[in-house]
């Protein structure tokens, strides 16, 4: 019971209407590129942006790396500490709980202003794309009034 009365036929349109397409397409590309790297990517608002990210990006990883290493030196000291003899004077550690909970804090903090800076970055990125595929929505609504039937 399948209808096999469809007959696909070839396009309708000449090799010139499509390079007029594809001409229409890559120039609106162009232009949306053009215009979001000129009022968006290259003004200094977005640049002080990126600086700040990249600025905070490489404090947290310091401070992850700082951490991880005072955890490392913690946890050797706390094997050091399990084998001295009875009798011996025992040292401070160097690594308290109280300075990791304070690191930690210090992490979570830097983190979340990494976090806020990335989704202002991204944002950014955002409005060039709607903007783009606005554009682009237009470029096609205008295609199939012009081109309607042939395709």
């Amino acid at each position: 019971a399948i209808n096999n009365n469809h007959k696909i036929s070839p396009s309708n349109m000449t090799a010139s209407e499509i390079g007029k397409v594809v001409f229409a397409v890559a120039a609106t590309q162009l232009i949306a590129d053009l215009l979001a790297n000129r009022l968006i990517f290259k003004s200094e608002a977005y640049s002080r942006l990126l600086s700040s990210f990249e600025k905070a990006k490489s404090r947290r990883e310091k401070t992850a790396a700082a951490l991880a290493a005072k955890q490392v030196l913690q946890k050797a000291q706390e094997g050091n500490q399990q084998r001295t003899k009875l009798g011996k004077k025992q040292t401070q550690p160097v690594y308290s709980q109280k300075s990791a909970e304070k690191d930690a804090k210090k992490l979570q903090r830097e983190t979340e202003e990494m976090s806020e800076l990335a989704a202002e970055v991204a944002r950014k990125h955002t409005v060039a794309g709607f903007y783009t595929s606005l554009a682009f929505f237009i470029l096609y609504k205008i295609l199939a009034a012009e081109y309607a039937g042939r395709v």
